[in-house]
């Protein structure tokens, strides 16, 4: 990988798209069950990859499903130095059925996964107000997708 699509601090590696695809890759949910793909995907990172492109929060462990915010203990991931991708969502764009705002802290070895309302409705209005965009990226906001 090139220092433009990737970056790496001790055991993290920093991905748009996925560990394998850095760039424009997505890593799905449902990817977490195929054992192939996932291999390949852990094999490209040492201990740790945080991700975003598919603007999904969540967390997978090698040899785990895809675990949301939601079913985690107090919405959070405890760093134990087994392989992890942790996609932290998306600021202005989240694609989980939640509309708030989800990012993610590290602090003493744990993710938090945050939620925080914005006036997406504001941000809807904005995009709606540009004929050349499709009215779809606006509404999308609303519903969280």
């Amino acid at each position: 990988m090139n220092k433009h699509t990737s970056a790496t601090d001790g055991q993290f590696l920093y991905v748009h798209g996925s560990p394998a695809g850095p760039t424009m890759s997505y890593l799905l949910p449902g990817d977490s069950y195929d054992r192939h793909r996932m291999k390949e995907e852990f094999d490209h990172m040492d201990v740790y990859a945080l991700n975003g492109h598919t603007h999904i929060p969540g967390v997978i462990v090698r040899g785990s499903r895809f675990m949301p915010p939601e079913a985690l203990d107090k919405f959070s991931y405890g760093l134990q130095g087994r392989q992890a991708i942790i996609n932290v969502g998306s600021v202005g764009q989240p694609r989980d059925g939640n509309p708030k705002s989800s990012y993610a802290t590290i602090e003493n070895n744990v993710v938090y996964f945050h939620r925080v309302a914005y006036d997406a409705e504001s941000v809807c209005e904005d995009i709606l107000a540009i004929k050349e965009l499709d009215p779809f990226l606006g509404q999308r906001l609303l519903a969280g997708y």
